[in-house]
Formats: structure tokens, C-alpha cells, sequence
């Protein structure tokens, strides 16, 4: 594979590394520890994915002191960690410039260059917007294993492998042709899934000269159109949002009083929980910390899991009386419902990701019996408790763009899009209140809105 070369100063020392804190602490009073390399005074950076609170660091040892119950697993996986970096700058043929070490450090040396394997540069890249927290876990797992059905497919058909230079859109549609036809896959969706870690690779070996700007425009193209049916008139393809109405959720407090079993209470509290705290999603309520919680400003303040965005919630009575409760109960100093250990490292994303899907199995069981009791006419879900408050919201008036900020949603876009069969009622009523208008009583109007022609 050709390596990397970029003009710069020589330098004839090899940089030395060393382990620092870069940015603010998280919640818990915990830092990400980052290798630091410097070359003519320009330090490059690479997380090592190790949260520490300061004091279990010894900055002149580069270890984690004893204290810490991991220390010794930890200090082995950073040894291992810069071992790795620091080898490869000793293999180095290349003059040893800020671009070549700032490639070394990121682990992309020699797997991103117009003759890398596009394969590996592929996989690559979805590793690179992992570690810089453009993805969740879960993406960044399910592409992984997208790049390696790919690499399947190629040797099953006995293809070679491309290099970033010489990918074309032939290949992808031979690709695209392959899953649908002779791995019977039906949804065009889910081919679209599969070709997407391709596609980004693509457009990013392009946008850094190393692919012809054309071809990746075409590649671009060969996701399958699923935005046109054929049967626009027929509902089931369509999204439907479901929620509770407010005597539904008094109808799902009154089972309270009749449960008796303290761990359904507990899955009651965090449904309700996160119905009073604007829509919580199970992953934050999972994962919510005491130190995320002022209970004087009664407002919760917490990075999202999902997206790593800054969330801030006002707390409402009904939420602050649940965690007065948790509270008093005092079962875990760190987190608020209990639902992880107190020593849990948030920081291992496999573990969280795995750790996180089988407490909302947990969850689910009991909601769906529930939901059946209440004889609600889908199954009930915690995500119901997101919908039933941004339903609410809408209904009550509140602006969507409000709505979307409490939410976590990236852009407002995306509440709209969910939320689109709520919003022309609200925006008739809505008009219906504010504008000095009878629309009971003027002419080409009716009770429930206006008329437009």
C-alpha cells in the first residue's frame, strides 16, 4: 500500500507521547484521557476512549493510581494503546511531518491513500467518525458489519477488492443487485442501510482527492428511491405515532396503587418519569445521574446518549415528587432509578449498548401487560411516553420548535416530520385563539376550523 506523504519540516527526533485531559470533566466529574503527541510545536490528539475522574491519575507516572478498582486493566490497555502508535512511528520510512503523525496517531497510516484498499479504508472511516463521536455504538456496530458483508460479497463473486482510486458505481449496483436477488432481501431499506458505509466512503475519499468527484456523485445516487410507492393512499406504510391521552396516563397511575411488586413500580416510575420529564428517551432514563439533577432549579441537565448533545428539562411537580421518592430510598448514590451498578463505565459504548437493550426488554414485558389491561389498542412501549408528550405538547399550543429542543432532536425538521399529522389541527387551533376571528359564525367556516379553498 503506498503511505501517506505530505510536505512539511524535517524533524529528526521521533515525537514522544503522553497521556493528558483534554476537555471538561462529564457529570460525574469524570475526563476523557487522550494520547498527546507534539511535532514544531503543533500537538496532535487521539481519544483512548478512557473516562477517569483526575484524582485516579498520576500525570508524572502516566498511570492510574492503585486506588481506582480497574487500575491495573487499565494501565495495560494504555500501554498497549501507545505501544501500538509508537511503533509504527519507529517503522516509519516517511519523513515524519505533522500530516504523517497526525495519520500514524489516528490509525489510519498507510489505509488512506488512493491505493489503499477501499475495503479497509472503508472501514476505516467508520471507525475514525466513531472515535469522533459522529456515531452512536450501535451505527457505528451495524456498519462494521455492513463493510464486512461487503468484503463477503466480493469474495463470494470472486471480485478483487477495489482500491480507493478505482471503486466504481458498476460494483455498487452489482452489489445492490446481489442482495436483493440472491440473498432474497425485500426491503430496499434495508439494502440502503447496507450500502450506506460504502457510500460515505466514497463521498469522503472524494472530498480529500483521492476518488474522481464524478464517480463518487454517481455512487452517491445508488441508494434505491423508497420515498415514492406505488400505493400512496395505502396507510400501512405510513409512520403512526402512539400515545396516550392525559386520562390514559391517569388510567396508568391508578395501577400503581393495585401493583404491589417493587420492581414494576420502579418501570411505572421511569414510564412516568419520562412522560413528566418532557419526553425522556430509555437510554438517558437508564443512565440518568444524581449529578445531572438540581433539584433547587428543579431542571435536569444531561448529555444524550444517542446524539452526545447537551439536554437541559425543567422539572415539573410530578417529576420532582418521583425523584424526592428515589431519593429517600437512597439505593444508588450515582444513578437515579437504580438500573446500573454505581461503578458502570458509560464510557464502553459495547457494553452500554448491549447493557441498554436488555433493560428495555426488561421494561417492555411489563408495559405490554399493562397495555393490555388497558385495553389500549397497540402495544405499550416506553417510547409511548416520549409520543404522549410531545402530543400533548401540540395540543396544548406549545411551539414546535419548543417542542423539538425538549425532545433532543437534532433539527426541528425531524419533530415535524413525526409529528406532521398533529400539527394542522394545532395550527387551527392555534389561529382559532389567537386571531381576533368568530369562525363559528362567518360565512365559509365551520366549527372545528377554517375552510380553505
Amino acid at each position: 500500500m503506498q503511505k501517506v506523504y505530505a510536505m512539511g519540516k524535517v524533524k529528526s527526533d521521533t515525537p514522544r507521547g503522553r497521556f493528558v485531559f483534554r476537555n471538561g470533566p462529564n457529570p460525574s466529574g469524570e475526563r476523557a484521557l487522550n494520547i498527546q503527541y507534539v511535532l514544531d510545536s503543533v500537538p496532535v490528539y487521539r481519544s483512548t476512549g478512557i473516562f477517569l475522574h483526575p484524582d485516579n491519575w498520576n500525570a508524572a507516572k502516566q498511570e492510574v493510581r492503585a486506588k481506582c478498582p480497574d487500575a491495573t486493566r487499565l494501565n495495560k490497555k494504555l500501554a498497549a494503546f501507545k505501544s501500538k502508535i509508537d511503533s509504527e512511528l519507529q517503522a516509519c520510512d516517511d519523513i515524519i511531518t505533522v500530516e504523517v503523525l497526525r495519520s500514524i496517531v489516528k490509525g489510519d497510516y498507510n489505509n488512506m491513500g488512493k491505493d489503499a484498499n477501499f475495503v479497509d479504508f472503508a472501514d476505516k472511516y467508520n471507525e475514525m467518525r466513531y472515535e469522533n463521536g459522529k456515531l452512536s455504538y450501535s451505527t457505528y456496530y451495524n456498519a462494521q458489519l455492513s463493510i464486512r458483508n461487503f468484503r463477503k460479497f466480493l469474495a463470494e463473486k470472486r471480485i478483487p477488492e477495489p482500491r480507493v482510486s478505482n471503486v466504481t458505481v458498476a460494483l455498487i449496483e452489482k452489489y445492490k443487485e446481489y442482495n436483493l436477488n440472491e440473498k432474497h432481501m425485500t426491503s430496499k431499506d434495508a439494502i440502503n442501510k447496507k450500502i450506506a458505509p460504502i457510500i460515505l466512503a466514497s463521498r469522503y475519499a472524494s472530498d480529500n482527492g483521492l476518488l474522481d468527484a464524478r464517480i463518487s456523485t454517481a455512487i452517491g445516487q445508488a441508494y434505491f428511491d423508497i420515498n415514492s410507492r406505488q400505493y400512496e393512499n395505502e396507510g400501512d406504510h405510513e409512520r403512526v405515532v402512539r400515545y396516550l391521552t392525559e386520562e390514559q396516563i391517569q388510567q396508568f397511575r391508578s395501577f400503581y396503587k393495585e401493583t404491589t411488586d417493587v420492581r414494576r413500580h420502579r418501570i411505572m416510575d421511569i414510564f412516568l418519569f419520562s412522560y413528566y420529564a418532557c419526553g425522556l428517551r430509555v437510554s438517558d432514563l437508564v443512565t440518568l445521574e444524581w449529578s445531572q439533577i438540581d433539584m433547587e432549579t428543579r431542571e435536569l441537565v444531561k448529555k444524550i446518549v444517542k446524539t452526545k448533545k447537551r439536554l437541559r428539562v425543567p422539572l415539573c411537580d410530578e417529576a420532582i415528587e418521583i425523584l424526592e421518592k428515589y431519593k429517600k430510598l437512597d439505593k444508588n448514590p450515582r444513578f437515579v432509578f437504580n438500573c446500573l451498578p454505581e461503578d458502570f463505565n458509560l464510557a464502553d459504548a459495547a457494553k452500554l449498548d448491549m447493557t441498554l437493550k436488555a433493560k428495555n426488554r426488561n421494561f417492555q414485558t411489563s408495559l405490554r401487560a399493562w397495555g393490555e389491561k388497558m385495553k389500549l389498542p397497540f402495544t405499550l412501549t416506553m417510547h409511548v411516553a416520549r409520543h404522549s408528550f410531545a402530543v400533548q405538547a401540540l395540543n396544548n399550543g406549545m411551539d414546535v420548535h419548543m417542542i423539538s429542543t425538549l425532545l433532543g432532536h437534532s433539527t426541528s425538521s425531524i419533530t415535524e416530520r413525526v409529528y406532521a399529522q398533529f400539527l394542522d389541527q394545532t395550527l387551527d387551533n392555534a389561529v382559532m385563539e389567537k386571531m381576533p376571528f368568530n369562525f363559528s359564525s362567518k360565512p365559509g367556516c365551520v366549527n372545528d376550523g377554517p375552510v380553505v379553498s
